[in-house]
């Protein structure tokens, strides 16, 4: 029987990156962070963290924590790990 995997509350930091010289265009950016975590709450180190339809992702570290920086917009997040059933959720960074 797969594992569950569980998700803690996404954090958005909405950034601003400023154009060369006197360009007036902006490019905002967000950072997508959280934990991903088992049943009692532990965190789940190397799990996989995947922004789909785009080449963004990132590996949870020891704690099961992630953090990447992604362009703002509607995402569909999936999250996998050896043993654990893979889980999707909608996401949005603005």
């Amino acid at each position: 029987m797969m594992k569950q995997l569980f998700i803690k509350p996404f954090r958005r930091l909405a950034m601003l990156t400023f154009g060369i010289l006197s360009a007036s265009s902006l490019f905002a950016q967000g950072v997508l962070k959280g934990t991903v975590s088992d049943s009692q709450g532990a965190g789940i180190p190397g799990s996989s963290v995947t922004v789909l339809g785009t080449k963004l992702g990132a590996a949870t570290g020891g704690d099961g924590s992630y953090s990447f920086n992604v362009p703002n917009g509607t995402y569909e997040v999936r999250f996998s790990s050896v043993g654990y059933n893979s889980i999707s959720k909608a996401v949005v960074v603005a």
